[in-house]
């Protein structure tokens, strides 16, 4: 995961999550959006996938 997809969550008080890192920080910025408003980390994430979509959302490295 990219140090400045680790900083936003730690400027948005949140625990960045573990993982290799296959999301975009478009993705992430939307789903900080989201955990600030009080959804689920998988009910934020899910409406950033579906809002965004796989291209904007996963790196290109990463997509099938």
């Amino acid at each position: 995961m990219s140090e400045a997809i680790r900083k936003a969550y730690k400027k948005a008080g949140q625990k960045p999550p573990n993982g290799k890192g296959i999301h975009t920080l478009r993705f992430h910025t939307c789903a900080i959006a989201y955990l600030k408003k009080g959804f689920s980390k998988d009910e934020a994430y899910k409406r950033c996938m579906g809002g965004i979509g796989r291209d904007l959302a996963v790196k290109k490295s990463h997509q099938r």
